[in-house]
């Protein structure tokens, strides 16, 4: 790519970025300030955009993403007032790889995090995705994998006093999960912490279903493809055809 193509590549992630800033506030309208980062995350890019330097390597970091939970049943403990949801998205990329069936992202970190407080107390959990083939560590670690925590960290806070109650915590498993944007991310938040039907409402709209669908095919189909070449499998004799019964991300 030239650095005009490359410029336009980066100024049309910069207005999808735009666009889904606009499209959460509609959603979400008492929440203006909390989604500030994603409009902070596109002015940047666009700015980026404009250098028309031929730099091939563009990304985002968006940190402090709130949105409110949508779900309210077996929490514990009970009494936790605001609970939140906190998003942080920071990834790294290749302009060059994002068109082909390949690993798109050069660094790569998400995170998910619920908070809230109690009696003065704060309380929080944590569930982040890292790109890290553990070449320095004695531990398996699949490329892009999940990982629980209790959070702290994400919130500024040192988790070496962490009230963990009867939990028992430690590093591993590190779960093998599909790396995410931030519009693969805004569906993982409604799939996960609203209620059935909502994340469809969403699909419905055309400029969602159209970021979603184009975040899928350049983020999704080469991981998923990439794992199904393990096997020589022909398709059209696979019986589990609900995708989305499997991966409900898909939808």
């Amino acid at each position: 790519m030239n650095p005009s193509q490359i410029s336009n590549f980066k100024a049309q992630r910069a207005r999808e970025l735009s666009q889904l800033h606009a499209f959460l506030q509609r959603k979400f309208r008492n929440a203006t300030q909390a989604l500030e980062p994603l409009r902070l995350a596109a002015t940047q890019l666009a700015k980026d955009a404009g250098l028309k330097d031929g730099n091939p390597i563009w990304g985002y970091t968006i940190s402090n993403l709130v949105l409110p939970l949508g779900l309210n049943r077996h929490i514990e403990p009970q009494g936790i007032t605001t609970l939140r949801v906190r998003i942080d998205c920071s990834i790294t990329c290749n302009i060059e790889n994002w068109n082909q069936l390949e690993d798109p992202f050069i660094s790569y970190n998400f995170a998910t995090i619920i908070y809230g407080e109690k009696d003065n107390v704060n309380y929080s959990i944590c569930w982040h995705i890292d790109k890290d083939g553990g070449k320095k560590s004695n531990e398996y670690h699949p490329l892009y994998h999940m990982q629980f925590s209790d959070g702290s960290s994400h919130l500024g806070k040192s988790n070496s006093r962490f009230n963990w109650g009867q939990l028992v915590y430690l590093d591993s498993p590190r779960f093998v999960h599909y790396p995410m944007d931030i519009v693969l991310g805004i569906g993982f938040y409604l799939t996960n912490f609203h209620c059935k039907g909502v994340f469809e409402e969403y699909l419905k709209d055309p400029l969602f279903s159209r970021l979603y669908n184009q975040a899928k095919n350049k983020i999704l189909k080469p991981y998923f493809l990439n794992i199904a070449s393990h096997w020589d499998c022909d398709d059209s004799q696979l019986q589990w055809k609900s995708s989305s019964l499997l991966c409900p991300h898909l939808c």
